[in-house]
């Protein structure tokens, strides 16, 4: 499906002192028609493919038109570049990198955190448009609380631009290892969610690595699902 949006929090630890340059970086064919101080709006107008060394030569195959705007959120220590080497080979997928990047000398102990937020959308002629609210018509991308421990943001997905179906989300990431409360959402579990549709009602609450939810005040805990956490496990064959 291309109509719910991502958060992406990624978490670098660092064990000795050093000398870094890091950051999420995602790479795009195409970029615009606009683009911002820390967001990009990115899509795939053709896809190629190659004869696979079968003399079929390089195939190239319309992508539906659907655009998907990079949101990183601002940090005053944060530098946001673009890198473009579709001159290096025009048949490449994917020719454009966009980043976000953090520089300098980091401490033994020492964490860097960002937060990137993946917005699928219908093709529209000024996409900064959709991070301001207008009307009735809100912003697609709202950031309530973004630190290193917790993060909360609004996604407004849109699966019929033309009659605005739309559903919102509301997302919490919670490093405290506390209850946290941001925007509407309160809550003392790890990753919490509340999503609504168009009218305001509530279709999906889910809280996990904790057991309270609210939204608005309201106690969502009772009909929250409550799935259990996992972590990454490493293949035995891969250990030996």
């Amino acid at each position: 499906v291309k109509n719910g949006f991502l958060v992406v929090k990624d978490r670098a630890r660092f064990d000795s002192t050093m000398k870094v340059r890091l950051g999420p970086c995602y790479y795009a064919r195409s970029l615009g028609p606009q683009c911002g101080d820390h967001w990009f709006n990115a899509y795939y107008d053709q896809l190629f493919y190659t004869g696979l060394g079968l003399g079929r030569g390089v195939q190239a195959t319309r992508n539906p038109a659907w655009d998907l705007l990079i949101y990183f959120t601002p940090r005053a220590d944060r530098k946001h570049a673009v890198v473009d080497r579709y001159l290096e080979n025009p048949y490449r997928n994917s020719p454009i990198q966009v980043r976000q990047s953090w520089s300098g000398m980091v401490r033994a102990g020492q964490e860097i955190v960002f937060t990137s937020v993946l917005l699928p959308h219908s093709p529209v002629v000024r996409p900064q448009d959709l991070l301001l609210a207008s009307g009735a018509d809100p912003a697609r991308i709202e950031v309530a609380a973004d630190a290193d421990n917790l993060t909360v943001v609004k996604g407004i997905g849109e699966m019929d631009p033309w009659n605005k179906i739309r559903a919102e989300t509301w997302v919490m990431i919670n490093d405290t290892g506390a209850a946290a409360k941001a925007g509407p959402l309160e809550s003392d579990g790890v990753v919490a969610l509340v999503s609504r549709d168009g009218q305001g009602q509530i279709t999906a609450r889910a809280v996990a690595g904790g057991a309270s939810l609210r939204f608005q005040g309201n106690d969502e805990s009772p009909q929250a699902r409550k799935p259990a956490l996992a972590g990454v496990s490493v293949p035995a064959e891969l250990t030996k």
